[in-house]
């Protein structure tokens, strides 16, 4: 009943394992050697709390704060040789969020539970919201 499903995540599994084992190709070495911050910034909350706008301030000041980006989220193994092609993806992600009509694009920073989610799960998962 679910076999489609399933051969899609399957397909697209492979597909993000490949892109990830020419990521460690291309930037192992610089990735084993980038140093970590001494002390990282988490965002903690509940929704509709101020989280996303918190993250989007703190996200416009990139000389002292890294965020992921929606394209980061969605290839999280390889967004840094793929980043090349998002051009050809950015026509595949609408201009809106469907919940909320923020703006949407692949360069928008996403907060944290969406790389965490897509890389265990559906990334479609934080999009479902409860009523």
């Amino acid at each position: 009943r679910y076999w489609q499903r399933v051969l899609f995540l399957v397909a697209i599994s492979l597909f993000n394992s490949c892109l990830a084992a020419v990521e460690a190709l291309l930037y192992g070495r610089a990735i084993r050697r980038q140093p970590l911050p001494a002390r990282p910034l988490f965002i903690l909350g509940h929704p509709r709390t101020g989280t996303t706008l918190l993250h989007n301030l703190i996200s416009l000041d990139e000389s002292n704060f890294a965020t992921c980006s929606a394209f980061c989220a969605g290839f999280p193994s390889s967004f840094l040789w793929f980043e090349r092609f998002k051009a050809v993806l950015a026509g595949a992600v609408d201009s809106k969020r469907p919940m909320d009509n923020m703006d949407l694009s692949l360069d928008v920073p996403v907060l944290g539970h969406v790389p965490v989610t897509s890389s265990s799960r559906s990334s479609h998962i934080p999009q479902c919201r409860t009523r």
